[in-house]
């Protein structure tokens, strides 16, 4: 009970934080929030947590995220309306595996979860998490994704888990070496079909689409979570432009998600070209114009 209240005050503090960024100015307020997280952390320390039925292992800086974030957000709200039991996902940055197991638990045995990251430390909790639910339709690949096959330096976000990057950003000194991996080379003798991709790899999402031409094509129903990341993608090297062209030429039609409303919206391209000459970041879903996905639930 006791947890319950502190998660909810906090959750209720950084949320308004969030609104109002400004407010991380103070000193007195960033301090106090600060002290806040500290506390509230150390009262919710446990080896597992569970959340919708699924038991999650997590490194201590990421409990609160996922707990009053991640888990009741804008995101999993759409997943578990447009993920049917038998569909085929795939997750780029998985992380410690939320989506990763929300999906094969979605999906069910007659699904199949193909899921990638590449942190090591990461993927061991991934693969903690995945073995702790039973889920045996899941498949776990150590590796990064981009529009190309290569081995390449990781480079490891010192707050947190959530930001690490196949390129030098000039924010993070130590590194580790990854696999790379283009989705068309992975899947090239296969036939399998994706109903829904979910990516957030920090820079490479443009490229990674660049990566899966033949999966796309062969997938016509894929609908996608995309982080909208500009400046991200810049330093990575790909063209945010390109990527609106190429969606559009797949015939996509793009939705922003308004994380306070709790909303989606269309966004049209004029607008998207806006965000990429503005380096403005937001999160889309991507689906197809003659899909049967209707998003009039939000």
């Amino acid at each position: 009970m006791i947890k319950k209240i502190l998660l909810f005050y906090y959750k209720k503090h950084m949320k308004l934080a969030q609104k109002h960024p400004k407010l991380w100015e103070y000193r007195i307020i960033a301090s106090y929030l600060g002290r806040m997280k500290t506390f509230v952390l150390s009262q919710c320390k446990s080896d597992f947590i569970k959340l919708d039925g699924i038991s999650f292992s997590l490194p201590e800086n990421e409990i609160l995220h996922l707990t009053l974030f991640e888990h009741e957000g804008l995101e999993t709200k759409i997943v578990k309306k447009i993920v049917k039991e038998g569909e085929n996902a795939l997750v780029l940055g998985a992380n410690i595996g939320y989506w990763t197991c929300l999906l094969a638990k979605i999906v069910g045995e007659s699904g199949k979860v193909f899921t990638f990251e590449p942190s090591p430390t990461n993927f061991e909790y991934l693969k903690k998490n995945v073995e702790a639910n039973g889920y045996k339709n899941v498949i776990l690949e150590p590796k990064a994704v981009a529009d190309k096959s290569f081995h390449t330096k990781l480079y490891l976000s010192e707050g947190g888990s959530m930001d690490n990057r196949i390129y030098d950003s000039h924010m993070y000194k130590t590194t580790v070496d990854v696999d790379v991996v283009k989705i068309d080379d992975y899947f090239q003798n296969s036939e399998l079909q994706f109903d829904f991709i979910k990516m957030n790899i920090q820079g490479a999402d443009f490229a990674a689409i660049e990566g899966m031409d033949l999966l796309l094509k062969k997938s016509p129903n894929a609908k996608l979570i995309v982080e909208f990341a500009p400046e991200m993608s810049k330093g990575f090297g790909t063209d945010p432009n390109k990527f609106i062209d190429n969606m559009v030429e797949k015939d996509y039609n793009f939705y922003e998600l308004w994380w306070y409303e709790k909303k989606i919206k269309p966004i049209s391209i004029e607008k998207l070209k806006f965000f990429v000459e503005k380096n403005i970041n937001t999160n889309l879903i991507c689906i197809k114009k003659n899909s049967d996905t209707k998003l009039s639930f939000i």
